[in-house]
């Protein structure tokens, strides 16, 4: 927030009086109406200092219908909910701590150093971003280091944020951290603007097997999980952002794109392993009241895995889609509601079957579809000295549409529902 507000009053220096007309009004929307944004894209420590904390604990209540998945990997009733237990990277406990680190240091008048750090029991410990930023002019810069692909609006580091897990699934499970997460790679960022529109861009390349930073990603379609090697991880990514400064409207459009490679050293599984995956992003965020934001976002990833095995391979083919849509309302400056809602479909299809010659012997079509709708409901309450407090209740519904060896082939349908309540007592510095 800092930023968008040191870069408002920056620019009415520049611009000519009507355009600073405008910036003033942007300055006086984001001012009484904060919500996470565009810019959160940008340094986000507090203004007296370049470093932020926030830490605390979260307790949850899980009230699912199904305790446990049916056959992993497969048919999972209970993981498909995506409740604060699905897919944990600690061993799940009711009551957890978190860690948020935020740091912003200046080296000289155009180059600087970011790095935001997280743990918790969702996606372990993990840096987001240890980066050196170089701007050659207002314009045009550049990133190196492990750099954030920005392709979504997830709100791990937002200090506002009223939610303690958020219902859109790219940004709450640790399995799509590889589409929102980050990387070590190379950005390039544009910045530019016109009298009614400020627009930003990045362009990034970027390989998680660098430094070993992360060498066992490989999207969510790891086969033999444990024993699995990956050999080769590429991407390349680009985003585009738009804000209207008349209005407070915000755009993102965001595209990333990923080359896997690996094999199985287990001597029933030898083979080895290609994976690519594209994936699209889109969102809006606008004022519809003067305290009130609604936002939008989606997402359509294609997935598509060849593992050659012995004595047989197989080849995969994945759709995911999100919808997401979030309502935000400031009370006052202590108190923050949310409401949200998402629908997740995952389906997996044309999975196909070959001998130890590659010889084709069949496909399953589909033979996962998994509708799944989640609901959330979220207050935030601001006390003194640091100290906040978040209340959650979420709920999910999801089915699984499962065929294969383990259903003679014959499409059998799995359904399930839970409820989470959670509060989340924190503090920031």
């Amino acid at each position: 927030m800092q930023f968008i507000l040191k870069k408002l009053h920056t620019q009415c220096d520049r611009q000519s009086p009507a355009v600073s007309l405008r910036l003033i009004r942007l300055y006086a929307v984001a001012s009484v109406a904060w919500t996470p944004s565009v810019w959160a894209d940008q340094p986000s420590a507090t203004a007296s200092s370049p470093w932020s904390y926030t830490l605390g604990m979260d307790f949850w209540s899980l009230s699912p219908s199904a305790k446990t998945d049916t056959l992993k990997s497969h048919i999972e009733e209970n993981s498909n909910l995506f409740l604060p237990s699905s897919s944990a990277t600690w061993h799940y406990k009711n009551a957890s701590p978190f860690v948020r680190i935020i740091g912003d240091e200046h080296i000289n008048a155009s180059t600087s150093l970011h790095f935001k750090a997280r743990a918790d029991q969702t996606v372990g410990s993990r840096i987001d971003e240890l980066n050196v930023q170089w701007e050659m002019s207002p314009k045009l810069g550049f990133r190196a280091g492990v750099v954030a692909y920005k392709t979504s609006w997830c709100q791990a580091y937002e200090t506002h944020s009223p939610w303690i897990r958020q219902t859109d699934t790219l940004c709450a499970t640790k399995q799509f951290i590889d589409v929102t997460g980050g990387a070590p790679g190379l950005q390039i960022y544009t910045n530019t603007s016109t009298e009614s529109t400020i627009y930003q861009s990045a362009l990034g390349i970027y390989n998680p097997l660098w430094f070993r930073y992360a060498p066992s990603e490989y999207g969510n379609l790891v086969p033999t999980e444990e024993t699995f090697v990956v050999t080769s991880n590429k991407k390349w990514g680009l985003n585009l952002s738009a804000l209207n400064i008349d209005n407070g409207t915000e755009l993102r459009a965001a595209y990333i794109h990923a080359n896997q490679r690996g094999y199985a050293p287990d001597p029933t599984l030898l083979g080895d392993s290609a994976h690519h995956y594209d994936l699209i992003y889109a969102g809006i965020n606008m004022l519809v009241l003067s305290q009130t934001r609604l936002k939008f976002t989606a997402s359509h990833r294609i997935q598509e895995m060849v593992f050659n095995a012995a004595p047989e391979s197989y080849d995969l083919q994945l759709k995911t889609n999100t919808r997401t849509l979030e309502l935000t309302h400031q009370l006052d400056s202590k108190n923050t509601l949310a409401a949200s809602f998402s629908i997740i479909k995952l389906h997996l299809y044309h999975e196909n079957f070959y001998d130890a010659n590659r010889i084709y012997q069949g496909t399953i079509d589909p033979a996962l579809l998994i509708p799944v709708q989640i609901y959330g409901l979220a207050w935030r309450h601001e006390f003194s000295k640091g100290l906040f407090a978040i209340a959650q209740y979420t709920h999910s519904r999801a089915g699984t549409w499962a065929s294969g060896w383990d259903t003679g082939f014959d499409q059998e349908y799995y359904p399930s529902y839970g409820h989470a309540l959670g509060v989340r007592l924190g503090y920031q510095y």
